[in-house]
């Protein structure tokens, strides 16, 4: 005979204990019950408090970031037709150097503002827009480390420039970096690239 039909079946027995709660333990968790979901509340509460106040600093940064640098893009928008104006005018290479870097330095600066709007709010808009004016910047910076050809690159160039003045008329109504469209990163990469020699 096999070994397992030698062991005798075993019929299983439901365990039937059952402890029924005296009034104090039922007091009790009662309490601990209340105790839990009154911490549940709590923890909620901050969190939710916690997730607005984030929030409302997020909109603050923001809005504190696009008016303090809205300045530079006005700035950057006068020193496009200025350099323009002393290239029509046959300048001084000082002259031209001058307003170029204070055309790259405003380009760059609005480039940084729209990195840390990027940064804060991870709008995609704002990193097209700052890598734009980065390459903008870029682009003036390297026709300025041309030297004595600057003149000539600059005149070369004036087409583009003029077209850059066009994109930045465009925004004369603007009041904050918030409000460029997007379609001006497109606009100026494309002059970027024109620019550079």
């Amino acid at each position: 005979m096999p070994l397992a039909h030698s062991v005798k079946k075993q019929s299983a027995k439901p365990i039937t204990a059952v402890h029924t709660l005296t009034g104090d333990e039922a007091h009790r968790l009662k309490i601990a019950c209340g105790a839990i979901i009154a911490v549940l509340v709590i923890i909620a509460s901050v969190s939710a408090y916690r997730a607005y106040t984030l929030e409302k600093e997020r909109k603050a940064f923001v809005e504190d970031v696009a008016q303090r640098f809205t300045p530079a893009l006005l700035r950057l928008r006068g020193d496009v037709g200025l350099l323009l104006y002393h290239i029509r005018s046959n300048s001084s290479a000082d002259t031209l150097i001058y307003i170029s870097a204070l055309t790259r330095d405003n380009a760059l600066a609005v480039a940084k503002a729209y990195e840390l709007l990027y940064r804060y709010t991870h709008d995609q808009r704002y990193r097209r827009l700052s890598t734009a004016f980065r390459e903008l910047g870029t682009a003036i910076n390297t026709i300025m480390n041309r030297g004595p050809q600057l003149k000539q690159i600059l005149e070369e160039k004036r087409p583009a420039l003029e077209q850059l003045d066009g994109v930045m008329e465009e925004l004369q109504g603007v009041k904050s970096l918030k409000d460029v469209p997007e379609s001006v990163a497109e606009d100026i990469s494309r002059i970027a690239r024109e620019l550079t020699p």
